[in-house]
């Protein structure tokens, strides 16, 4: 748990602790998703959902797409 001190108003201060949430993969369901899916979905909007790296199509570097998208993608380009 990551834990980070803060200082606030006043001159007092005070430690903020958080979790760190992992995310399921949208493809497989395990945890551990590390990636979002940058299939566009509207002009300037992304896909998003969360994909691990195994379950990822990439297409250059920091393009990675779940499986809806890679699926959908020539039917794009046409």
């Amino acid at each position: 748990m990551p834990c980070l001190p803060m200082d606030m108003p006043g001159g007092s201060s005070a430690i903020l602790c958080t979790r760190t949430r992992r995310r399921r993969c949208h493809d497989c369901g395990q945890l551990g998703a590390t990636l979002l899916c940058d299939g566009p979905v509207a002009v300037g909007k992304t896909c998003d959902r969360p994909i691990c790296g195994s379950c990822a199509t990439t297409d250059g570097p920091d393009r990675d797409y779940c499986r809806a998208c890679a699926a959908d993608w020539p039917r794009r380009q046409a």
